[in-house]
Parts: structure tokens; sequence; C-alpha cells
């Protein structure tokens, strides 16, 4: 199991005052769920310290753990160093 916040959005702030808000929420998850995964970026395309996670059931998460750490996880757990 990986352990970390799940960034979601705020809906009643949004209904409320029409601005965006996230919020990060403890979350854990089997690493087996993974499909793929990605670093996350802004509307500007600047990369950000989260990843975005696609799993087997079509859904996506977006998890607080950078992309170069779930990197070093998922490699090591799958026990896989090579670059395809």
């Amino acid at each position: 199991m990986i352990d970390c916040n799940i960034i979601m959005e705020n809906k009643k702030i949004r209904e409320l005052t029409g601005v965006e808000s996230l919020i990060l929420v403890p979350f854990s998850f089997d690493i087996d769920v993974i499909i793929a995964y990605r670093q996350s970026v802004d509307d500007e395309g600047n990369t950000e310290d989260y990843t975005v996670i696609y799993t087997d059931s079509g859904e996506t998460w977006c998890i607080d753990i950078p992309y170069s750490e779930l990197n070093k996880i998922y490699k090591t757990y799958r026990n896989d160093d090579k670059v395809i």
C-alpha cells in the first residue's frame, strides 16, 4: 500500500464562490492498480510536484507524491529499473 494525499476539488467552495479550491485528503492505495502515471502540469505547462495516476478501473487520481519519487517506488516494486 502507498500512503499519500489525494488532491480533490472542494465543490462546495466552487459552488458558493465560483473559485476553484483544492483540498488534500489522506489516501492509501494498492500499487497494483496503476496502469500509467505522469507528472502533473499546470495550465501554463509548468511541471508541478504532483503525480497523475491512471488506474485499471479507469479512474484518474492526482496525488501529492512527486513523479520522480513514485517512479522509484514503482520500479523498485516491479523490480524493473529499465527505461523503455
